[in-house]
């Protein structure tokens, strides 16, 4: 069996047509007006609203993971802040 190897921040993931690259990464980011922005490549910069009352400037860190075929379609981003997992959002087509 093959497993699939992690190389330069692309982690291949297993479909239904075999191996398909997708992008994981994590991001340090502030609280800015109560959300945060990241820029996701292909996608673009997404901006995701922070439900908690965090002041402007808070450390936070949000975390991607890509979703389509060749070309991502899509990506699912995870924020946290103060240890906890502060928003969860999916944007595009996943």
């Amino acid at each position: 069996m093959r497993l699939p190897v992690q190389t330069a921040g692309v982690m291949p993931s297993m479909s239904r047509a075999g191996i398909r690259p997708s992008i994981s990464f994590c991001a340090s980011v502030t609280v800015q007006n109560g959300q945060v922005c990241v820029n996701i490549p292909i996608l673009g910069t997404k901006c995701i609203p922070i439900p908690l009352p965090l002041p402007s400037g808070t450390a936070a860190q949000a975390c991607v993971n890509t979703c389509g075929s060749w070309i991502p379609t899509g990506a699912c981003i995870t924020v946290t802040a103060l240890g906890k997992q502060v928003a969860h959002e999916c944007i595009g087509s996943c």
